[in-house]
């Protein structure tokens, strides 16, 4: 996958509508996901090893894709791991 293509892809996860405010548990195991534009309640249990925070599976798994290629030489494995 080329950088454009990358950026583009991280811009698209913005576009949604963002909440009024933060949630205080945002970014924490089982709060809401830390991305600001999701901060969804469900399943938050996938910890991102550069943030130090954790995020839903569908942000999770847009993160790993968009990472794909630096993660795993930078932590030996994907850049969000589940934590169930």
């Amino acid at each position: 996958m080329i950088l454009s293509s990358k950026i583009q892809q991280l811009q698209r996860m913005g576009r949604n509508t963002r909440p009024a405010e933060n949630h205080k548990d945002k970014g924490h195991k089982n709060g809401h996901c830390n991305r600001t534009a999701c901060q969804s309640p469900n399943s938050v249990t996938w910890y991102n090893h550069s943030t130090r925070l954790y995020y839903c599976p569908s942000c999770a798994n847009t993160l790993n894709s968009v990472n794909a290629d630096w993660a795993p030489t930078e932590f030996g494995h994907a850049l969000c791991t589940n934590e169930e």
